[in-house]
């Protein structure tokens, strides 16, 4: 079996433990909305396992981090269904990184 990926386009899914999933992101400017970590050293942002997040003005704490690349590069066409899941606009996507949380 082999995959024709060309280039990635990704989403960042939060998912609580208990399955829920509770937004889509598909932009930086919406993600740090989250407020991910500031890392100093090269001025970026990232997620860590053990760290806080803000969802909907809910806390919660991240408990792992995983990705799933999509069978298919998915277009925001409507033939598939509605994402009530996200805070945004929808793009194109074709990898999924998940980022799975527990309440506080």
């Amino acid at each position: 079996m082999s995959y024709n990926y060309d280039k990635f386009y990704a989403r960042v899914e939060f998912k609580h433990v208990k399955g829920a999933i509770l937004d889509y992101f598909y932009s930086k400017e919406n993600l740090l909305n989250v407020k991910p970590e500031h890392i100093e050293f090269d001025d970026s942002y990232g997620f860590t396992i053990g760290k806080q997040v803000t969802i909907e003005r809910k806390e919660y704490i991240i408990k792992d981090i995983g990705f799933r690349l999509e069978p298919e590069t998915y277009t925001m066409s409507g033939d598939i269904g509605v994402n009530l899941q996200s805070s945004e606009e929808p793009t194109y996507f074709n990898l999924t990184i998940i980022v799975y949380v527990d309440s506080l």
